[in-house]
């Protein structure tokens, strides 16, 4: 959730009083499934009859590809259209206070769907959700439950802030963004506050951050240039320490955030996941890397601050399921590694 600035990159004289809102059907939802299906099994039957010619493979393998790409587009347009509440039917039948998600329209897409499902998931035993909503948007987005609002959305988004037990900030470029930290700074008490720097992010939109392994200090010390002197106290001068997760210092794990947090007189720290158990160490580094875990681990002293316990993230089967592949293959290395160096001593001392 964003000003419209840094959402839509339009003045918010762009946004009408009455907002639209998106398409809701079920109808359309099914429409959309039955046409995914259509498309995907025409062409696996159609492209082999049209293309039967071994030099005409290169132009089915392509028709396939363009298929399936279809086919799942039409399948996730009918995810969204089957989306029948928006964020003011959700708050009004869950009292608790809404856990508020603050991000640019640039940001909506498929990675960043799958990441605010994530947290919908995560938060679903603390509190709602929510995130303003595009209003040029035909169709709902996925993750948090959206607002549509008009002219007034900082009044709404203002309200949201002082109501939120938890605030969640994602990090970007965009002007809208300097008008939420000063909006936070003046309403939010700075403990409920936690900047989110993702990794992966798509960088040719305006206004986001390329966010990878390689190039992460360079974008955080962009990002922390542009909003850092918006806040009461500096952000970190570095984004990556304390973050390791090692296991006799030869694994590091992929974390796909970083997270910062702050204290109650707005010194920010990095939160980090150091202090995690060994099974908790063992499912990050072996069980595909669980996000949620991640999660959980990095915002358990935020929790703890604002008196919420940290929602469990159990052990699915995929990941059992990699702890074990990976303890597998790590023992068979040992016991060959062994075996070398027991057949080398017996034919140094033969010989």
């Amino acid at each position: 959730m964003d000003g419209p600035i840094s959402k839509g990159q339009s003045t918010p004289k762009s946004r009408d009083t009455a907002p639209r809102g998106p398409i809701r059907s079920i109808a359309l939802a099914r429409l959309l499934k039955f046409l995914a299906v259509v498309v995907f099994l025409t062409t696996f039957v159609g492209v082999p009859i049209l293309f039967p010619d071994s030099s005409l493979k290169a132009f089915g393998f392509l028709a396939i590809l363009l298929g399936v790409f279809v086919a799942f587009a039409l399948e996730r347009a009918a995810r969204r259209a089957r989306i029948l509440k928006d964020a003011h039917a959700v708050m009004g039948a869950d009292p608790r206070p809404p856990v508020l998600y603050l991000r640019s329209f640039a940001d909506e897409g498929k990675k960043s769907s799958r990441y605010e499902n994530m947290l919908k998931d995560f938060f679903s035993g603390i509190g709602p959700v929510v995130g303003l909503g595009n209003p040029n948007e035909i169709l709902q987005s996925e993750g948090a439950d959206r607002l549509y609002v008009g002219d007034d959305w900082q009044q709404t988004v203002t309200g949201l802030m002082r109501k939120a037990r938890l605030v969640i900030l994602q990090a970007g470029l965009t002007e809208g963004l300097l008008w939420e930290v000063a909006a936070l700074v003046k309403h939010v008490n700075p403990q409920r506050l936690v900047i989110v720097l993702r990794i992966g992010d798509d960088p040719w939109n305006k206004g986001k951050l390329l966010w990878t392994k390689k190039n992460l200090r360079r974008e955080y010390q962009k990002f922390r240039a542009f909003v850092g002197p918006h806040f009461p106290k500096s952000l970190p001068t570095h984004i990556d320490r304390g973050l390791s997760l090692r296991l006799g210092g030869v694994f590091e794990p992929h974390i796909f955030a970083r997270h910062i947090g702050f204290g109650p007189d707005w010194e920010a720290q990095v939160l980090s996941i150091k202090n995690a158990g060994v099974w908790t160490r063992l499912r990050i580094l072996f069980g595909n890397n669980n996000p949620k875990l991640v999660l959980a681990e990095s915002l358990r002293p935020v929790l703890a601050r604002i008196g919420t316990s940290t929602p469990p993230v159990p052990l699915s089967v995929l990941e059992f399921m990699h702890i074990l592949l990976f303890f597998l293959a790590y023992s068979l290395l040992v016991v060959t590694l062994v075996a070398i160096l027991v057949a080398l001593v017996h034919v140094v001392l033969v010989s």
